[in-house]
């Protein structure tokens, strides 16, 4: 927990901090807090009530909100609203969002080189950014391709050092948004997949135009497509990130947060194209990671099975 309030989110001596928990993250989210209580005096822990609305419970803190320095979320991002986190953001507050926040979690893939991360995460978004097209393969079953013209390379290093800045931990991955409408072809998830977690049998995800047109499977695709009614209203069906891990100590794990970052693991964001058009990251997708997949960017290999080439 230490390494998370050092090295990701540096607060310092004259600092606030604001940590709101759900019922599953607030022991560890305890934990946290009173590891920031050994640097800065002005730090705060609320847990976030399950029973009551969110927009609610949020909307009487707009004072405390206002005078973070640092916001760490250690459940569910959707307990904001956009201008509400647009707002936080302008203000200058760094936001870190957790989903889930555990012991194992932050001793694995928080206690990282961050040196390292940065460099190859940084390198990996300006490939992403001079690049026209990206294909997606596996030799077998999996054939995507998309164009990336124009659009911009996204590193996402798991640290929040500036003010008004956002990050998801753990961190280590870059990514880039596919021009909308542009993907076409079928991904067959052999690695993990929200709603789902670690896959035993493969799902096919048919994309046409850009959108998930079609899943096949059996009992775990099932499984998906309950999860996609149940969470995600039918617009979010779009293809809105493409990209790589780049943290060494991750592992593909279940966590789907967690396995987005697993080195040279080629993950995929299926949300809602309008959210994601210009937004630096898209917080809020659903996650799919690829155990064995090969990358390129213009014919040039980028990951091949896992290895990075660049």
């Amino acid at each position: 927990m230490s390494a998370l309030i050092r090295d990701s989110i540096r607060l310092r001596k004259k600092e606030s901090l604001l940590i709101l928990a759900n019922t599953e993250n607030l022991e560890n989210a305890t934990i946290l807090w009173q590891q920031a209580l050994k640097i800065a005096t002005s730090a705060f822990l609320l847990q976030v009530p399950p029973s009551s609305p969110k927009s609610r419970f949020l909307s009487s803190l707009p004072l405390m909100l206002g005078q973070t320095d640092v916001l760490i979320v250690a459940g569910d991002l959707r307990w904001f609203n956009e201008k509400q986190f647009a707002a936080l953001l302008k203000h200058g507050t760094r936001i870190a969002y957790l989903p889930l926040l555990n012991e194992i979690l932050t001793k694995r893939s928080m206690h990282i080189d961050h040196k390292k991360l940065d460099k190859v995460s940084n390198r990996l978004a300006e490939v992403f950014s001079i690049g026209q097209t990206m294909s997606l393969n596996n030799g077998r079953d999996t054939c995507l391709e998309m164009s990336i013209k124009k659009e911009k390379g996204i590193a996402e290093i798991g640290a929040v050092r500036d003010k008004g800045t956002f990050t998801i931990l753990p961190g280590g991955k870059a990514q880039i948004r596919p021009a909308p409408g542009s993907c076409n072809g079928v991904v067959v998830v052999d690695g993990s997949i929200d709603g789902v977690g670690l896959v035993n049998e493969p799902i096919r995800l048919q994309f046409k135009d850009g959108r998930l047109a079609r899943i096949y499977g059996n009992n775990e695709a099932q499984k998906f497509r309950d999860y996609l009614k149940a969470n995600w209203n039918s617009t979010s069906r779009d293809l809105v990130r493409i990209g790589v891990g780049t943290n060494h100590n991750a592992k593909l794990a279940g966590d789907l947060v967690e396995d987005e970052t697993a080195f040279g693991r080629v993950h995929l964001g299926i949300g809602h194209s309008q959210q994601a058009a210009g937004a630096p990251l898209t917080p809020d997708y659903i996650r799919v990671t690829l155990r064995n997949s090969d990358l390129e960017i213009d014919g040039r290999p980028i990951v091949r099975r896992g290895k990075m080439m660049v």
